[in-house]
């Protein structure tokens, strides 16, 4: 798997490298075209945009691990910095729960362009969140054993050259930031940086 598919998470989840230009976070599956009707039958209309959160959203979280990230939920106005390029990118961020409130739809954008389409979650049977994405590089999955007081590291679930990894911090309850982080042979460093505010 390329890093270049897995940094697309941190646009997100969270540039197409470190230096987006893809986590959240955080840089993607372009939005999908609307279906092509047969000649005779009429056109099928595009998919309509998922419901705006709201409070009711983060209340139908059904588990522990779950109704803490529902702060996460919401519409998110988000700057993204790539460290190597020293460039910055306004980004937004649409997190909104799927499938009973047991995952978050999390949709990144910039301008009108979708950027990645993913879903964060808890495996129970492995005791560990996940976050899986697809974008135009391709597709991938990271897991965290969770909260270590105000963040949680999320490593890839396949092994990676150069290694990395993504730093999802709560910074409040209408902010958090998304770093990428990868270890070159000096340690991990931050190569990509979201910053997203409610």
């Amino acid at each position: 798997m390329r890093l270049s598919a897995l940094v697309l998470l941190s646009l997100t989840c969270c540039a197409s490298s470190p230096a987006v230009a893809p986590m959240s976070s955080p840089a993607v599956a372009p939005a999908s075209s609307p279906a092509v009707a047969p000649a005779s039958s009429p056109a099928v209309a595009p998919a309509s945009p998922p419901p705006a959160s709201s409070a009711s959203d983060s209340a139908a979280l059904p588990s522990p691990e779950m109704a803490s990230l529902a702060f996460y939920v919401g519409s998110w106005t988000c700057n993204g910095h790539s460290v190597r390029k020293n460039t910055d990118e306004p980004l937004r961020v649409e997190v909104h729960p799927v499938l009973d409130g047991h995952w978050l739809s999390v949709r990144v954008f910039r301008g009108e362009k979708q950027l990645s389409d993913e879903f964060k979650g808890y495996d129970p049977d492995r005791k560990k969140f996940v976050h899986l994405y697809v974008d135009p590089s391709g597709a991938g999955s990271v897991a965290s054993s969770g909260w270590e007081g105000d963040h949680m590291t999320f490593v890839s679930d396949l092994p990676s050259t150069p290694p990395f990894r993504s730093v999802f911090t709560k910074l409040s309850e209408t902010s958090f930031s998304h770093q990428w982080q990868v270890d070159s042979g000096k340690g991990f460093q931050t190569a990509y940086n979201k910053v997203c505010r409610k």
